[in-house]
């Protein structure tokens, strides 16, 4: 009996281990259309993971005068289609730009992990500096949300010089603790705030989910190059407090902008403030270029 009582928890354990762990992952194969929906030239591209996962994504030349090239590491949601609207607009200001599909995400191979998507972020990084016009240039790294924390893991984890700043918008500090605050908000939501229920949620968020790569243990590698953190205050899925904890673990040089009055990951893409603070990141990237003009 004690061994069908431990064969049963261990079994419950992988379960749930499994389960919780693959909520961080909504990919879709969907078509939200290319970059020309937005007048924009462009070229697919393909390229591979170190364990040899095809993986496909977007070169998108600047408009005029390139200052530089961004990468883009969308969240957990889609494909690179549906997430191009956060960043279109950034060409246009003069920057080259390129995002890509995760594994298991739009056209890319595989199926999605945590590992997996790091390795992802590390190969798009290294392709990126591979192409000529590329290798010499200024070179931006900006995760939004759950593609913040493998941009953070990527640059962090590897020694890339020619990468000038990183950026990550809606970014949270582990994955533990994100999986703890929606259970609890969900709950919350649900049934309401009872403490016969919500007392243990900690405990099944440490059982369920895996800790490896998040962001608040490797922030602060990020250093020298500087940092720049993004957060809606009134943000519902990742709580403000988070990129708090997230600025204070960082090193010098950092920045924080706490903005008022918008949703998760939207400041750029369906508010009134979006021009201002669109032209405030491209700024931002052009005070930061590593040679600059």
């Amino acid at each position: 009996m004690r061994r069908l009582a431990l064969a049963c928890l261990l079994t419950g354990w992988v379960f749930t281990f499994g389960c919780f762990n693959s909520r961080f992952f909504y990919p879709t194969d969907v078509d939200y259309g290319t970059p020309a929906r937005y007048g924009l030239d462009y070229e697919d591209v393909s390229f591979q993971s170190s364990d040899q996962t095809e993986l496909h994504g977007w070169f998108i030349p600047a408009v005029g005068r390139s200052e530089g090239t961004v990468i883009f590491f969308y969240g957990d949601f889609a494909n690179r289609t549906y997430n191009l609207k956060h960043v279109y607009w950034l060409p246009r200001m003069g920057f080259n730009l390129f995002t890509f599909d995760y594994r298991g995400y739009g056209d890319s191979g595989g199926v999605p992990d945590r590992t997996g998507i790091y390795l992802d972020s590390v190969a798009a990084i290294r392709y990126v500096l591979s192409r000529p016009e590329c290798e010499h240039g200024n070179l931006f790294v900006y995760g939004q949300s759950l593609g913040g924390v493998f941009a953070i893991a990527a640059v962090a984890k590897n020694q890339f010089p020619s990468i000038c700043a990183v950026v990550v918008e809606g970014t949270f500090t582990s994955f533990r603790a994100e999986a703890c605050y929606m259970m609890k908000h969900v709950s919350q939501e649900a049934i309401g705030r009872a403490p016969c229920i919500t007392w243990s949620i900690p405990p099944v968020a440490y059982l369920g989910v895996g800790d490896a790569l998040s962001p608040i243990d490797l922030v602060d590698q990020i250093s020298p190059i500087p940092l720049l953190l993004i957060h809606c205050r009134g943000d519902t899925a990742v709580p403000y407090a988070q990129a708090e904890q997230l600025f204070n673990r960082a090193k010098a040089p950092k920045m924080l902008w706490q903005v008022d009055g918008c949703e998760h990951v939207r400041l750029f893409i369906d508010w009134d403030s979006s021009p201002k603070y669109r032209r405030k990141l491209a700024a931002f990237f052009k005070a930061h270029q590593c040679d600059r003009p």
